[in-house]
């Protein structure tokens, strides 16, 4: 399998086109300040659909906030989104029905209902983010298996 750990890269659209070119299986982003996420939104086209499973932004701030360009990742496996305030609403989160964990650490995620359906997910991390716990009661009644960190 091969592997993106980039730190601090300028040029979000050329790492993308490394992911799709390479055919990457994990990509992890650190540092990079991300405008939007729009590079991501023709990545299906690009991808064959084995490849990519991991993707995390860590520490990425996403100055839009708009996380719609993952909504067609849907074989997606394991997402990390972390220490971007701007990111609030995670309802484009609700089609990647492949989703296993989920990292949101340090967001401003208040609602989390976008997720309830979400059966594979096994994973959610919220440390940091103002979810409701009414809202985290919820999804482990409707995901037992859910192992939730917040």
């Amino acid at each position: 399998p091969q592997h993106l750990d980039q730190i601090g890269h300028p040029d979000l659209n050329s790492l993308i086109d490394e992911i799709a070119h390479l055919g990457l299986i994990n990509a992890y982003l650190r540092g990079t300040t991300c405008p939007d996420l729009e590079a991501f939104r023709g990545l299906r086209a690009d991808m064959d659909q084995r490849s990519l499973r991991t993707l995390g932004l860590f520490g990425c701030p996403i100055l839009s906030g708009d996380l719609s360009p993952l909504a067609d990742l849907d074989w997606l496996q394991h997402l990390s989104i972390t220490r971007s305030r701007e990111v609030c609403d995670i309802s484009p989160l609700a089609r990647l029905s492949s989703l296993v964990s989920l990292n949101l650490e340090h967001t401003s995620v208040a609602d989390i209902r976008p997720l309830f359906e979400l059966d594979d997910l096994r994973e959610l991390r919220l440390e940091g983010a103002p979810v409701e716990p009414d809202q985290v009661e919820e999804i482990r009644r409707r995901i037992p298996e859910l192992q939730i960190d917040s």
